[in-house]
């Protein structure tokens, strides 16, 4: 009887220390599974900076501030910017956030003096819009919500778009909070006939076409939101003041609220025309959502360390005007990226994503050190001389299609595109066949390098050969050595073309000074 008492009361001890286990194990699961949170907190204020003292705030409440997840960057355009720094433009959160593409993680509204808090955050990093209607918007970017010791407090890390009196400490671990400043909205009046300064931080809205006579200073961080279907239209210079930050030309659509249901494609304003005669130098400009994008009708004009994105029929279109393009990147323009009749020189730019990236009629170009994928037709021109030297093809459908033109197409990297150049004809003139000059390029495609047999003539309906004698490339590099599966000339079967191409002399390696160059 004892034993057996004794053998109970060590069985009852050992099922309390199993439970108690069992417990504890529960416990750790449970804590480590639980993801980590922490609180965000900040103030809101509203400056009226106008002569209008009917705009003073009453107080700082009803403003809305939301935190999104960080956008997420093309993976094509940061490859390409990572091997060659030196072209485009280097795209991060603040070139990419849009809070009207995203649904929010979280939202709160501050209270009468400005303040507002997130609590129960996970860990992580997080953008911030704040915004309020008749006051604008602004971003905060690259907020991070991490463990600060054993507090979980919040650490900003200096987030762009914000100044200098703006920024917190990131290594204190107390609780951080950051002030941010809104300004009243200036809606643009039809005519602007005084001399005008686009503020750094401020919205300016325009509800109607806006035409603009006089000159203007456009500060870095800037925003012109233009209603659906408006444009607005310089005729006085135009001079950018700024520090590096963007001025953006965008969609009035939800620009300075939440989009109902959250997310919207904003609808497109018609366009931005410079139409001065004037040397416009642009620099630092966003210009997105428009159906017939930046326009420059007189004097000159260089753009350069500016994104054209999410434009319709085309996204830049240049006129009577001279112009140079130097580190643009052009993404997501689902027709044109760059029309032009006048001479256009584009360097250290990057096209991708278009139905044609560059068309150029009756004007010279030169289209050097760029990066060209994913587009129907790379490069199309309709006569006139042009220099096409050190860029690189990839993925495009057509890479270079000329129309009754003679290119010097030398020191270029073809990839993977379906034709590498495409010559056409026109119909009438005296100038209606191509007869490039082709050498120092490098094919590393497997299909073809060159297609004599155009399918895509300035003039419709024109189709055939392209050519009206032989041709003769010579000096560059190959990479199939089944020449004639890969030239669609009299060689190819059944091609129907009375001419040929001839390579010789060709390269058995491939030209080292081709390509993009540092």
């Amino acid at each position: 009887m004892i034993k057996i008492h004794n053998s109970y009361n060590g069985l009852r001890s050992i099922l309390v220390v199993l439970a108690v286990l069992l417990i504890l194990f529960t416990f750790s699961c449970s804590e480590s599974t639980s993801p980590k949170t922490g609180s965000l907190s900040g103030r809101v204020v509203l400056v009226n900076d106008t002569d209008d003292p009917s705009l003073d705030p009453v107080d700082f409440s009803g403003v809305t501030i939301a935190l999104y997840e960080l956008a997420v960057l093309d993976t094509t355009i940061v490859r390409i910017t990572q091997e060659y720094p030196n072209i485009g433009v280097q795209i991060s959160q603040e070139t990419e956030f849009d809070h009207r593409l995203q649904n929010p993680v979280a939202v709160v509204v501050s209270d009468a003096d400005g303040n507002y808090e997130f609590t129960k955050i996970p860990y992580g990093d997080y953008n911030l819009s704040v915004m309020k209607q008749g006051w604008g918007f602004r971003y905060l970017y690259n907020i991070e919500v991490t463990d600060s010791r054993s507090d979980n407090t919040l650490r900003f890390i200096s987030p762009q778009g914000s100044t200098p009196q703006e920024q917190s400490s990131s290594n204190n671990h107390n609780n951080s909070r950051r002030q941010v400043t809104l300004y009243p909205e200036t809606s643009l009046a039809q005519t602007v006939a005084s001399s005008i300064i686009f503020k750094q931080d401020h919205v300016y809205l325009a509800p109607s076409d806006v035409t603009v006579l006089s000159d203007v200073v456009i500060e870095g961080g800037t925003v012109i939101a233009l209603a659906e279907g408006t444009r607005i239209v310089f005729h006085g210079n135009v001079t950018y003041e700024g520090t590096g930050k963007f001025v953006r030309f965008t969609s009035h659509d939800s620009v300075d609220s939440l989009p109902s249901g959250h997310r919207v494609e904003p609808k497109l304003f018609d366009k931005a025309f410079f139409n001065g005669s004037y040397d416009y130098n642009l620099s630092n400009v966003i210009f997105e959502y428009s159906m017939n994008g930046f326009g420059v009708g007189g004097g000159s004009f260089s753009l350069s360390q500016s994104i054209l994105r999410r434009n319709g029929a085309v996204a830049l279109e240049a006129s009577s005007v001279s112009g140079d393009l130097m580190n643009v990147l052009f993404v997501l323009n689902p027709h044109l990226a760059i029309s032009s009749s006048s001479p256009i020189d584009v360097i250290k730019s990057i096209l991708c994503g278009s139905r044609e990236a560059i068309t150029i009629q009756m004007a010279d170009s030169t289209i050097k050190n760029s990066y060209f994928c994913d587009n129907r037709i790379a490069l199309r021109f309709l006569m006139g001389e042009h220099s096409i030297t050190n860029n690189a093809f990839d993925r495009n459908t057509y890479a270079i299609s000329p129309c009754a033109s003679d290119p010097y197409i030398a020191y270029n990297n073809f990839y993977n595109n379906v034709q590498d150049i495409e010559t056409n004809r026109y119909w009438g003139g005296t100038h209606v066949f191509c007869n490039p000059t082709v050498s120092f390029n490098n094919f590393f495609s497997s299909r073809f390098y060159v297609n004599l047999f155009g399918r895509n003539s300035y003039y419709a309906g024109t189709s055939g050969s392209g050519v009206l004698q032989n041709q003769i490339y010579p000096n560059n590099y190959l990479m199939a050595t089944d020449i004639q599966n890969h030239v669609f000339d009299a060689n190819y079967p059944d091609s129907g073309i009375d001419y040929s191409v001839s390579f010789t002399p060709r390269f058995t390696s491939r030209v080292q000074s081709a390509g993009l160059t540092q």
